[in-house]
């Protein structure tokens, strides 16, 4: 399984985008992917969306991240990735190294605990343009988080938070950022509040 696929990542110099949707590799699958990513020079994109995958197997990708300059987009959607992968994602995120520019963590379980990483993660990112935390059970403190750091960040120009646990003076601050925020051009509170 995942195995076999992160040996042809290392194998393999030429594989530019890799789409594991839906292989149930779980959270052993990603950090097999994860070792492999530490040596692939080449992979610009990276799907492991809908493979239950837990906090360990995101902070695998995660540790992976701080040494891969290839890695452009990434996927991890639709798992199971709570605080903990969060807030390993937001580590590797803020160091120098990381070349990643879009990440995708919908419908996960971050909460607002990972939300406070990933938003002071922000402050100091350059390289990300799109996140995505569409179904994250985000709520007042990860707005606030959010919102501030939507005021310093300059680079991220798509932003999703949709079917989060928002109030309408939660929403109402984070729309407030985009009078701050030129660059953001897609920023979506797109749907009623999660429940």
């Amino acid at each position: 399984g995942a195995t076999a696929f992160a040996d042809a990542v290392v194998i393999n110099k030429h594989l530019l985008h890799l789409n594991l949707r839906s292989c149930g590799m779980g959270g052993c699958g990603a950090r097999a992917i994860a070792e492999a990513l530490k040596v692939n020079g080449v992979l610009e994109s990276l799907s492991l969306d809908h493979n239950v995958v837990d906090d360990d197997g995101a902070t695998a990708v995660a540790e992976a991240l701080k040494t891969n300059t290839s890695l452009r987009n990434l996927d991890l959607g639709e798992n199971k990735i709570g605080s903990v992968g969060a807030r390993a994602l937001a580590v590797a995120l803020g160091t120098n190294h990381c070349s990643l520019q879009r990440l995708c963590l919908r419908d996960n379980k971050i909460g607002n605990t990972g939300a406070k990483f990933l938003g002071n993660c922000l402050r100091v990112n350059s390289s990300l343009v799109a996140l995505h935390l569409k179904k994250n059970y985000i709520g007042k403190l990860g707005a606030s988080c959010f919102a501030r750091a939507l005021r310093i960040n300059s680079s991220l120009n798509e932003f999703s938070l949709g079917w989060n646990k928002f109030d309408p003076k939660d929403e109402e601050q984070l729309l407030k950022t985009k009078l701050f925020n030129r660059r953001l051009k897609d920023f979506s509170l797109d749907s009623p509040n999660f429940e």
